[in-house]
C-alpha cells in the first residue's frame, strides 16, 4: 500500500494519531481512501465553523443556502436540492424558518403558477453579503497549511471529483 505523499508513515490523518477513549488508534488502512480523508477534513471544517461568532445560530447548510439564493436570485427549491445535494424535505423546512426570519421571500414564476422563485430580502442581503467575508475567512484559516497554489490545486481536484461522480451517479439514477 502507498503511504500518502508528504506524511510520515506513523501520521494519520489528522496528523497526530487518532484518539479513542484516550489510546490511539491506528487507522492507517483508512489513509488511501479519498472518501475517508474527505470526510474527516469536512467534519474538522464543520468543527471550526462552528466557532466563528459570524455563523452563531447557523449550520453550513444555511449558509450555502444563503449564498446560493444570493448568487441566484430567483432560484428555484428543487434547483437548490439537486446542486446542493439536500433532502427536499429538508430545504423545505429550511426555507419556511429563513423566510419566518425575515431573510427571502418567494416570489411566483411568471411562466408556471406552481413554481416559486426564491429572493433575499434587504436583510437577507446584508446577512449573505456578512456571511460570504466570514465564509471566505473561514475557508483560508481552515487551509492555511496548503499554500495558495496547493489550496488552488486542492480546488480543481476536488471539483474534478465531484463532477466525475455526479457523472456516476447520474449514470446509476438512469438505470
Amino acid at each position: 500500500m502507498m503511504k500518502p505523499a508528504g506524511r510520515d508513515a506513523k501520521e494519520t490523518a489528522n496528523g497526530a494519531g487518532w484518539e479513542g477513549g484516550g489510546e490511539k488508534i491506528d487507522l492507517t488502512v483508512h489513509e488511501q481512501y479519498v472518501g475517508f480523508r474527505m470526510r474527516i477534513v469536512q467534519l474538522q471544517f464543520f468543527q471550526l465553523f462552528y466557532q466563528v461568532p459570524d455563523f452563531k445560530g447557523l449550520s453550513p447548510t444555511d449558509v450555502s443556502v444563503l449564498l446560493a439564493i444570493d448568487a441566484n436570485p430567483g432560484v428555484r427549491p428543487g434547483q437548490l436540492t439537486e446542486a446542493l445535494m439536500i433532502k427536499r424535505s429538508n430545504l423545505s423546512k429550511l426555507i419556511v424558518h429563513i423566510e419566518n426570519a425575515g431573510l427571502i421571500t418567494r416570489r411566483g414564476s411568471s411562466s408556471d403558477k406552481r413554481t416559486f422563485g426564491l429572493h433575499l430580502t434587504a436583510k437577507g442581503h446584508a446577512l449573505a453579503k456578512r456571511l460570504a467575508v466570514a465564509m471566505r475567512k473561514h475557508d483560508l484559516d481552515a487551509s492555511s497549511g496548503l499554500s495558495e497554489h496547493e489550496r488552488l490545486i486542492t480546488l480543481g481536484l476536488l471539483g474534478k471529483l465531484s463532477d466525475n461522480l455526479r457523472a456516476k451517479l447520474a449514470h446509476v439514477d438512469a438505470d
